[in-house]
């Protein structure tokens, strides 16, 4: 998998973290801004044998804290199994 240049540093870490297994596949890449802060949301796929497909997303956001003077970064990820998304196609 290649990493995405220019990552936020908390963000550039999870992927890096997430990248040592070496089984993630990019599936969608979305940046958002809006007055002074900047939101990055990173969707792969992990094509895991014994658990089944699986789909994490990595989120960070950015921001600009005029009092304090500072830059200040969020990044979490979390993981989705495909299969709750098969179950709710099926039902409806």
């Amino acid at each position: 998998m290649k990493i995405p240049k220019r990552l936020p540093q908390d963000l550039k870490s999870l992927v890096e973290l997430e990248d040592a297994f070496g089984r993630l596949t990019l599936l969608a890449a979305v940046m958002r801004r809006r007055k002074g802060a900047a939101y990055i949301e990173l969707t792969y796929v992990d094509k895991d044998d014994l658990f089944g497909d699986k789909l994490v997303t990595l989120d960070s956001t950015i921001h600009y804290n005029k009092y304090e003077r500072r830059i200040v970064e969020d990044a979490s990820s979390h993981r989705r199994s495909f299969n709750v998304f098969r179950k709710a196609v099926l039902a409806s």
